[in-house]
């Protein structure tokens, strides 16, 4: 098991990378079906503003990779309400405190979290 460390918080997901780069774009591997995640940031992120690259270096929207075939752009997330929602139907923004389950339909992609 690899360790996924965001925002102080140590959370174990197997099989999954979590890295940043000097200009604060978090980069998530997806794996073909579900992934979860977290953003990494202290700040809410936009869902307008999550990419998706291919790895021929091809990068999109979620709404165009959705279109492509590549992902289900809906993300889904457990609230302290006990139950769950998804974004962007529920809430446009990804906050520090959510796990967030993403869907692809095609291995080799990567989620970027522009912070």
């Amino acid at each position: 098991m690899k360790k996924l460390i965001a925002v102080g918080i140590v959370l174990v997901a197997a099989g999954l990378a979590f890295s940043a780069s000097a200009a604060d774009t978090v980069t998530i591997p997806l794996t073909q079906e579900w992934t979860l995640f977290a953003t990494g940031s202290v700040n809410s992120v936009a869902w307008s503003g999550l990419l998706v690259r291919d790895g021929g270096g091809a990068t999109k929207t979620l709404t165009q990779a959705e279109t492509a075939g590549w992902i289900d752009s809906k993300l889904y997330y457990f609230d302290l309400d006990q139950a769950y929602h998804s974004t962007p139907a529920d809430d446009a923004n990804l906050w520090w405190y959510r796990g967030y389950w993403i869907w692809s339909h095609v291995p080799g992609l990567t989620l970027l979290i522009v912070q």
